[in-house]
């Protein structure tokens, strides 16, 4: 049972795709780049197939689903994509595409349609997207909605709202 690791190349993905690989899981890995994932070891190595691409290409992300080896098919999806920024700053201007998670997500869950053995799919996503907006203390509403950060905010928003609405895969 192999995962599709979209974001592997990342921070949080490169711990991701560590911990995977660490408890003898197969992974493939759709990265634009694949030199920041150069850190693993060459026993690691071994369970992850890397897919150059971007998962806003529907092609790609076929590519990624049929590049998994035979004996370890995808079953399921590990996202941990995060809008680039100018800067590390939160407060920086964005320079990711306004969609980049939703559109991911739109085409991941169409391949999931054409592949029944895949029926999960994890997002990383954030405290305070869709139905823990409310939970949020006020300051930190109009932090996310009224700064910078309101538009991958509202990407994460459109990402939780467009997968819960497909109904037929399984979210967390």
């Amino acid at each position: 049972m192999g995962i599709l690791l979209i974001g592997a190349s990342g921070r949080t993905g490169s711990l991701v795709l560590t911990e995977a690989l660490s408890r003898g899981r197969s992974v493939t890995a759709l990265v634009r780049d694949p030199t920041p994932v150069s850190f693993l070891s060459a026993s690691q190595r071994q369970s992850l197939t890397i897919v150059q691409g971007t998962p806003l290409s529907p092609a790609d992300v076929d590519r990624a689903f049929s590049s998994a080896p035979p004996t370890d098919r995808i079953s399921s999806i590990i996202v941990t994509l995060s809008a680039r920024r100018a800067s590390d700053s939160p407060f920086a201007k964005p320079v990711s595409p306004p969609r980049l998670l939703a559109d991911c997500h739109a085409n991941l869950v169409a391949a999931m349609k054409t592949h029944p053995e895949v029926k999960k799919i994890v997002t990383m996503s954030a405290f305070g997207v869709g139905d823990s907006f409310v939970e949020l203390p006020w300051a930190f509403r109009l932090l996310f909605r009224k700064s910078s950060m309101a538009a991958q905010f509202a990407d994460h928003d459109a990402t939780d709202r467009e997968v819960k609405a497909t109904g037929s895969v399984s979210c967390w």
